[in-house]
């Protein structure tokens, strides 16, 4: 025998080669076809999981409040303070009153000196607005007299009363012309006729007291 001819008794043995029976290749073929079909239907899902033309819809709240309704998941639990800068003895007054009812988690406050530095007035106001179940209105000749509060802060405050259902409260803390306005539609906290600075320190105390107490069953109702 040559040297390099295999030698049959040691050599391996070849598989043998059996045809597939056709059950068994309408079987494979069925596979195939479900795993085709599952992939396809995977990559119609975006990235939610969401069949495509079934998406959700945008957050009402990215949107400003004149814009969109805040979204049905947006808590309502905070004060929104407005108030003429020129009149910041009365808000400082206010924040002082107010201070054990927010260390008590009662009441929830915002005005614009919570912006942070740097950070735009327009979409934080808006942001504090759609989270507010209370807008308070800090109500004086020059508070009135504003140009900014009478044509962009009013407005979307009287909407979000609106559509929204946001309370309007008001404190007149001095005499004013605020039943030419759109404010005597909606309740003060304390009595027009007689303003904070129209009392003595004791007396207007007693006022600011019963004003947090207001606020805060306005608040929590």
């Amino acid at each position: 025998m040559n040297a390099d001819t295999p030698d049959p008794s040691t050599s391996p043995e070849r598989p043998v080669q059996r045809p597939v029976p056709p059950a068994h290749r309408e079987t494979a073929r069925t596979q195939a076809k479900a795993v085709n079909e599952a992939l396809a239907g995977a990559q119609s899902k975006n990235a939610n999981g969401a069949p495509e033309g079934e998406q959700d819809e945008p957050v009402a709240q990215k949107l400003p409040i004149h814009q969109a309704q805040a979204s049905p998941l947006t808590v309502r639990n905070q004060v929104f303070i407005s108030y003429s800068h020129k009149d910041r003895r009365w808000l400082e007054q206010l924040q002082t009153m107010l201070k054990p009812y927010i260390r008590g988690k009662s009441v929830r406050l915002w005005e614009d000196t919570s912006i942070a530095p740097g950070a735009k007035w327009t979409n934080e106001t808006e942001v504090a607005l759609a989270r507010a179940k209370v807008a308070l209105l800090i109500v004086s000749p020059n508070f009135l007299a504003s140009e900014f509060i009478a044509h962009h802060e009013m407005p979307t405050i009287l909407e979000a009363a609106k559509k929204e259902g946001t309370v309007i409260l008001w404190v007149a803390v001095s005499a004013s012309a605020y039943k030419e306005t759109e404010i005597r539609h909606y309740q003060a906290a304390n009595n027009p006729a007689a303003p904070l600075d129209s009392m003595g320190t004791a007396r207007r105390n007693q006022e600011w007291v019963r004003i947090c107490d207001c606020i805060k069953e306005a608040l929590n109702s």
